[in-house]
């Protein structure tokens, strides 16, 4: 691999590392780790390791993060299709992890594609507070929908908007947010040869402008004394660093935390570079600023390069947007995205299934939304009928498409700005009838459902399930639906009708 590194890259990297430049060339010699990461919102990392068939190797900044061996295949057993876990490279889970996150907190992930880091914070919100994950490419936001569904999170929201538009209506709003900023992405150079072509088109110089305005954005989203984390997978210091000092300079109520660095050194962690072009007229408090964050070399750690700071808070009011920096259009936000980064490029490529999904599902849009004041007659009878325990909350009709909003979402906030999801999607409104969605049957366990049938991961049922054919239940069941589980964690729905189960899992999502 080292061969194929472009000669520019090279260059900045040896001025970068110096002495330590050898090893981090003979790393791209080696082949990635890949990672998974546990979904603690359905299973514990004990649990789940005592009936997964794959080793724990504990990634040593994710509690829930395992390496995995090469000759594993987390992506083609039942349990990925439960949402037990998620695939994830190694270092893409530190971010998450700095951000602190407790329950009951107001998040956002101002840009969240595919999904991971999203999921991640899902896990540690425990289905309370407010997740709000903001993508703005229309293809991309598909795969974050996917992974929010199957990793069954109850309160979340989702849009697709420009973070400028964002901040008009949710100033000051948000405890924590996350800003996994686009990027040059040359920390995945080794995962993806096909970054360094979107590399060679677009360098740090296109990037850093961007990173520099979702940054302003963000801060205007922040309660005063709350915490923004600011991660990229590139190692140049043009979007890293320098990002930081600007930020720093125009938002003088904002620190960089030391703890995250002093907490992870021991793993191979490291802090800020001292010398890039430039780095001479920043002051010398900047300076000292940028040293506290947390850089990721794949020679130091076992995983891909990574960057992150972690920018806490301490005034008691959040300042506005630095007033010299350039708005961003719409245009150039989207078209940054495809030389993010590998993990927002989609390298779980299983994460976006083929096929067609049922229309209307994730298509953003400011079209008038129906609060309502009580569930519709055909969705409280199928509740009545399915669930052991009824869903309370506030209900949000979109077209056909029900919702239970998050109880922290303020009622109407979606009002002019692109709506993928303005909660958890629960099922669609036909005439005379409701048909739950898999994102409701992925959200429940099986306790809460009246009536449910569990295979075991290696049975006949489970692969006839996922390929979406009729199963023959062993004794007669009434008519009506039944939750489908593997070892009881839910998959999805079938119809019990005339002594057989119509398999009702997305045709999208079944094996082939």
């Amino acid at each position: 691999m080292a061969a194929r590194l472009p000669e520019l890259f090279t260059q900045r990297v040896k001025g970068w590392l110096g002495q330590e430049f050898e090893s981090f060339l003979a790393s791209y010699e080696e082949s990635p780790r890949a990672g998974l990461r546990v979904n603690s919102l359905k299973i514990s990392v004990e649990e789940l390791f005592k009936i997964a068939p794959f080793d724990y190797d504990p990634i040593p900044w994710c509690p829930t993060g395992t390496y995995l061996q090469e000759d594993d295949r987390p992506g083609k057993h039942p349990y990925y299709h439960a949402g037990l876990y998620y695939i994830q490279e190694p270092s893409a889970m530190l971010p998450v992890e700095l951000l602190d996150v407790q329950p009951g907190d107001k998040v956002l992930d101002l840009c969240a594609a595919p999904g991971g880091k999203t999921t991640q914070i899902a896990g540690k919100l425990q289905h309370t507070g407010l997740l709000v994950a903001n993508e703005i490419h229309p293809d991309r936001v598909k795969v974050l929908v996917r992974n929010l569904e199957l990793a069954g999170v109850r309160q979340a929201a989702v849009f697709q908007e420009t973070p400028d538009r964002l901040a008009d209506k949710f100033a000051g709003f948000f405890d924590r947010i996350l800003v996994d900023a686009p990027c040059s992405g040359e920390g995945m150079f080794r995962k993806d040869e096909a970054v360094i072509r979107s590399w060679e088109r677009f360098g740090a110089e296109h990037y850093a402008p961007l990173q520099l305005q979702i940054l302003h954005d963000a801060a205007r989203m922040l309660k005063p004394g709350g915490r923004i984390v600011y991660s990229t997978c590139t190692f140049n210091p043009k979007e890293n660093e320098e990002v930081i000092a600007a930020f720093l300079e125009a938002h003088k109520g904002f620190t960089v935390a030391s703890q995250a660095l002093a907490d992870l050194s021991p793993h191979g962690a490291c802090g800020g570079l001292r010398d890039w072009p430039g780095a001479e007229e920043v002051s010398p408090n900047l300076r000292e600023e940028t040293d506290k964050v947390v850089r990721l070399w794949p020679h130091r750690v076992c995983g891909e390069g990574h960057f992150a700071a972690v920018l806490q808070h301490t005034g008691s009011v959040v300042e506005a947007p630095h007033a010299a920096a350039a708005a961003v259009s719409v245009e150039r936000l989207a078209a940054a995205e495809p030389g993010a980064s590998l993990e927002r490029k989609g390298h779980r490529k299983s994460a976006e299934p083929r096929g067609k999904r049922k229309a209307g599902k994730e298509t953003a849009g400011r079209a008038a939304a129906e609060a309502l004041t009580k569930l519709p007659d055909e969705a409280a009878a199928f509740f009545e009928q399915t669930l052991a325990e009824p869903i309370r909350g506030t209900w949000v009709q979109f077209g056909a498409n029900l919702y239970r909003m998050p109880d922290l979402l303020p009622e109407g906030i979606w009002e002019g700005l692109k709506t993928v999801r303005p909660g958890w999607f629960v099922g669609y409104m036909k005439p005379n009838r409701f048909d739950p969605s898999t994102a409701l049957a992925l959200a429940l366990t099986r306790s809460e459902v009246r009536r449910s049938l569990s295979f075991g991961a290696g049975s006949a049922e489970v692969v006839r399930y996922l390929k979406g054919e009729t199963l023959l239940p062993e004794q007669p069941m009434d008519k009506g639906y039944v939750l489908i589980c593997v070892d009881g964690y839910p998959l999805g729905w079938a119809r019990s009708q005339n002594g057989i189960l119509k398999n009702d899992y997305l045709a999208a999502w079944r094996w082939t």
